[in-house]
């Protein structure tokens, strides 16, 4: 398979989401600038995080009009994969890949980083809960949970 790795102004995991995939995972990979429309050459493509705008900005909302993210959802729709990572899966959602809408916490997170990111990236405060997750498909390629089971995430991450 051949990975493609969208890359955008001011985004800083990138290069580690590359170094993954080609040095770990062995797979062929490319990096592929935000101006760029031809996907063709991909089997997956890679919306990585860490744009440095701040949630705030809605940096999806902004990134959904590049052409590399327009292909994508042209890549979608042909049955392709795609992989948003934290910020990715806010371009996922602005561009209409991923249903739902990204909403503001109604409190900011009680912490040191209150004043500084306030509602959006701030908001989220891990409480330890364990929480059962349910698979929406268990075709191997969206999921590998049986939709029937759910997965319990527990504390510890694992």
């Amino acid at each position: 398979m051949k990975f493609g790795v969208i890359v955008f102004p001011g985004s800083n995991c990138d290069r580690d989401v590359a170094m993954v995939v080609r040095d770990l995972l062995h797979q062929p990979t490319r990096m592929v600038w935000h101006e760029d429309s031809d996907l063709s050459d991909l089997d997956v493509v890679i919306v990585p995080g860490g744009f440095s705008y701040g949630d705030y900005l809605r940096c999806g909302a902004i990134a959904r009009f590049s052409p590399a993210i327009q292909a994508t959802v042209r890549h979608a729709e042909q049955g392709k994969l795609v992989l948003g990572i934290c910020n990715g899966f806010q371009v996922l959602t602005e561009c209409g890949l991923l249903p739902g809408a990204l909403m503001r916490n109604r409190e900011p997170a009680p912490g040191p980083d209150r004043g500084v990111i306030g509602r959006w990236g701030g908001g989220f405060h891990a409480d330890s809960r364990l929480v059962a997750l349910r698979g929406a498909t268990n075709d191997g390629t969206r999921s590998a949970a049986n939709p029937d089971q759910g997965h319990v995430l527990q504390p510890d991450g694992s």
